[in-house]
């Protein structure tokens, strides 16, 4: 029998203050926020041993990184509490709310053992790679791990790129990453 798979995140751009700065007015924090929350998004690598979840379709695949970090955190919690979470993937700008389209990893603890299963829900039919999957074991200690570092990663970039504007109060950035 095969031992638990790795599991591994890589985004591969964070929003810079270039960003910020192109594409929202630096003194609208409610513009910018929206645009962090909502708007900015990226290519996103999810490893489940040798199978990338969120790689191989025929269209470009980039994903609000807000949500998706906050989808994981808030994953993670609830896992530890409820032994048991559907954390929503969401596939688009602005549609990034309970109810927006979205793919879904299903993980349970079992006997503290992580059970992993991913829920395809796209427009078109699901690759072949992803309808084979089924249920798998990952690393529990390994995929903590590896979304406590991204989180860790994102909210830090994030704050460290508003504390260079004007007027970012640490209860700004509170309500920035309400629910992580």
């Amino acid at each position: 029998m095969q031992g638990p798979l790795s599991f591994e995140i890589q985004i591969t751009e964070l929003p810079t203050l270039e960003d910020i700065k192109e594409f929202t007015s630096i003194d609208d924090k409610a513009g910018i926020s929206e645009y962090l929350q909502k708007e900015f998004d990226a290519y996103i690598s999810m490893r489940i041993g040798n199978t990338d979840i969120l790689a191989n379709y025929p269209e470009a695949f980039i994903l609000p990184v807000h949500a998706f970090v906050k989808s994981m955190s808030n994953g993670l919690r609830i896992l530890a509490e409820e032994k048991a979470v559907r954390i929503p993937i969401y596939l688009q700008q602005y549609d990034v709310e309970p109810g927006s389209r979205a793919h879904y990893l299903h993980w349970r603890l079992e006997d503290g053992r992580l059970l992993m299963r991913f829920e395809w829900s796209g427009f078109k039919e699901a690759p072949a790679f992803l309808r084979d999957l089924g249920e798998v074991e990952i690393h529990t200690a390994q995929t903590q791990k590896a979304i406590s570092d991204v989180v860790g990663a994102y909210v830090q970039r994030i704050a460290l790129l508003l504390r260079q504007l004007e007027g970012w109060t640490n209860e700004d950035l509170e309500e920035l990453f309400d629910g992580f």
